[in-house]
């Protein structure tokens, strides 16, 4: 005997038609950080891992020295 899986509704905020406004961003509740709307759509942003940090901090450092700032 098997049991079929029962059908839920989405647990995310499901759009209006016409696709979402900045002002219903900003009144959407229990929204993740770093949320972005794209045309419409709400785009849910992992966050940036240590390793992400750490080489962007190197990249910048490392950049300096090839591009002084008085050489324009």
């Amino acid at each position: 005997m098997s049991v079929a899986p029962k059908a839920s509704k989405p647990t995310w905020p499901t759009p209006p038609e016409g696709g979402w406004t900045a002002d219903d961003l900003d009144r959407l509740p229990n929204l993740p950080p770093h949320t972005e709307l794209i045309d419409g759509s709400l785009v849910f942003v992992s966050p940036q891992t240590l390793f992400h940090s750490r080489v962007s901090t190197s990249s910048i450092g490392s950049s300096s020295l090839w591009h002084p700032r008085n050489s324009r």
